[in-house]
């Protein structure tokens, strides 16, 4: 008799320590309902910006920025590349020196450094916007190839890296879509092209040249 309960004694006692060992474990139920050994996971984070997210916040392309009038800017640009734009009625920039302190203001604005090839030239192109714009860009040299077109011109002209120069601060812009009123002789036009493409090479080649020996 005494062995039988000593047998059944040393039978129990490891379920008694199995036991205690098993309360003193963690048990947890995870996210799909399972119970799990241990502490449930640490929930998952938030999902950060993205173009659906009401904070997304797309950093700005520098080069592409093209700074919009706040009513103290003395000038500003219209991107004519695609979609041809003019100034507002008494916004127009009425002369070469104008045009050059234009174009050298917005150059320091959006911090390039135009050299040889930003001395404006005064125009008469059929074919070209009338006023000042430009004709080339680098993000070394901002904007240059300028030019002031004293020719009623095309309005509706679009060309890549063209840029229009308007006063800033003679009043609100809707930055409206340009349109042709006077016909262009195709012969003349096609002439003034030829002219224009080879004075914009040389201040291209002019301006590559002044960079190569400043970098």
């Amino acid at each position: 008799m005494v062995r039988c309960l000593v047998s059944v004694f040393f039978a129990w006692l490891p379920l008694c320590f199995l036991g205690e060992t098993a309360a003193e474990e963690e048990w947890s139920i995870a996210s799909n309902g399972d119970w799990i050994r241990g502490p449930a996971p640490a929930p998952p984070a938030p999902p950060g910006p993205s173009p659906d997210n009401d904070d997304y916040s797309p950093a700005p392309d520098n080069d592409d920025y093209s700074p919009e009038p706040s009513g103290d800017d003395e000038f500003i640009r219209l991107d004519t590349s695609t979609t041809a734009k003019s100034c507002e009625p008494g916004c127009e920039i009425t002369s070469a020196e104008e045009c050059q302190r234009a174009i050298d203001w917005m150059n320091k604005k959006i911090g390039r450094k135009s050299t040889a090839s930003n001395v404006v030239k005064v125009v008469s192109y059929c074919f070209y916007p009338p006023g000042c714009f430009t004709q080339c860009f680098t993000d070394y040299a901002g904007h240059f190839c300028p030019y002031f077109n004293t020719h009623t011109g095309k309005e509706s002209y679009t060309s890549k890296d063209q840029w229009k120069l308007c006063k800033g601060t003679c009043g609100p812009q809707s930055m409206k879509v340009a349109t042709d009123s006077t016909p262009v002789d195709p012969v003349q036009e096609a002439l003034e092209k030829s002219a224009a493409e080879e004075e914009q090479a040389a201040m291209r080649a002019a301006e590559e040249q002044v960079q190569e020996t400043l970098l």
